[in-house]
């Protein structure tokens, strides 16, 4: 099976991860997040002793600022709407949460960010600010942001401003970079393709493409002309997949069209564009798009769903039904897709593992609340 390169294949439900920017993006933590590390507390004591006036826990032997805590709590009540006293107690008791336990949880992902830091150092990893900058300007781009001050008044509603969130993609940065030094891939037995598909895929339809691409200024001419020619044949009763595939090498402006034909991917690859997966939800096997459907690098498309896959849902096969990868019949080039995804899903679980062993090794003391914390709430105000 294949070594995984991108991030695991996913239905469109949560947990999906489809190419569009969304809230969570650009959050600088989440309950989710937080409490996950919560579990790894039982080694911390509060201290009873003198400490730095500013400082929120000690971790090792250094100190992590209450400024950066209190920081990151107010981005994330802004960026999750919980600005309101009485919403941010609701979602903490709802996570059975308080203020002292949450920030304590945001303590940890701190530490852990410092601890990722120092390793990075370690081993010379030094990601750039302009490298940080571009992952910025991906972000603007996808979010269609022209007007510098717009996205600025954008990011500040999150709790964020543009040197955060530089900030936040420089820490990523670094972790992505520790995790390949640090966490070796391991190729997923069958079981865990099997254990993959029942948690992410069951029950979802995997849709696969073709499309042709047409650039330049008589993009549209062409893409319409082909269409026309396209929808003549589908009335006439002889059009399919290697039609298309010959409409695609005569049209496409694809570098590679001829050897590929036009195929694209399914919908559970990362490779595929987030606007032709908006598009699938409502495009049939052997339907096509009109050439103005889609625009993208300053492209028409015309994309044509050419085959579809469904997953057995949970508690619905018997147990020798799918008790191999082989009997699920998953079309032969889905096949590689679900392999590199599984291995991306073992992967990152590794990298958790090394993350909670990384935090549960550190030694680490918590400090109180201060009495005038800014992210201090009444929980009484939480409704039940």
């Amino acid at each position: 099976m294949k070594q995984a390169g991108s991030a695991p294949v996913q239905p469109s439900a949560t947990p999906a991860k489809r190419q569009r920017v969304t809230r969570r993006e650009i959050v600088l933590a989440t309950m989710a997040a937080v409490a996950l590390i919560a579990a790894i507390v039982g080694f911390s004591l509060y201290a009873s002793v003198y400490v730095p006036a500013t400082a929120a826990a000690k971790v090792n032997n250094s100190y992590i600022a209450e400024q950066r805590v209190a920081e990151r709590i107010v981005s994330f009540r802004a960026a999750n709407s919980l600005t309101d006293d009485a919403d941010f107690a609701s979602a903490l008791l709802a996570r059975n949460l308080n203020v002292g336990t949450f920030r304590q949880n945001t303590i940890n992902e701190l530490a852990v960010a410092d601890l990722i830091a120092k390793r990075a150092e370690e081993l010379g990893i030094a990601p750039t600010q302009e490298e940080a900058q571009a992952q910025v300007d991906a972000m603007k781009k996808n979010m269609a942001f022209d007007d510098d001050e717009i996205w600025a008044e954008t990011l500040a509603t999150y709790g964020m401003s543009v040197e955060s969130l530089r900030a936040q993609y420089l820490t990523n940065l670094k972790q992505e970079a520790v995790f390949e030094a640090d966490v070796a891939r391991r190729e997923p037995s069958e079981d865990d393709v099997l254990s993959y598909i029942e948690e992410y895929l069951a029950g979802t339809t995997q849709k696969h493409t073709s499309r042709i691409i047409f650039k330049g200024e008589d993009a549209y001419e062409r893409a319409k002309e082909c269409h026309e020619r396209l929808s003549e044949a589908k009335e006439a009763g002889v059009f399919d997949a290697e039609v298309f595939a010959t409409f695609a090498r005569e049209y496409s402006d694809e570098e590679d069209v001829e050897t590929t034909g036009g195929a694209y991917t399914w919908s559970a690859g990362n490779a595929m564009d987030s606007n032709i997966m908006e598009l699938l939800d409502y495009l049939d096997v052997g339907a096509f798009t009109g050439p103005e459907s889609v625009a993208a690098d300053d492209a028409l498309e015309i994309i044509y769903c050419d085959e579809q896959y469904t997953f057995p849902a949970k508690n619905t096969q018997s147990e020798d039904d799918i008790s191999s990868f082989a009997a699920l019949n998953v079309p032969e080039t889905l096949v590689p897709l679900v392999e590199d995804a599984a291995a991306e899903a073992l992967w990152m679980s590794d990298c958790n593992a090394y993350l909670a062993l990384l935090l549960s090794s550190a030694q680490i003391t918590y400090y109180p609340v201060p009495a005038d914390a800014a992210y201090a709430v009444d929980m009484s105000l939480a409704s039940s």
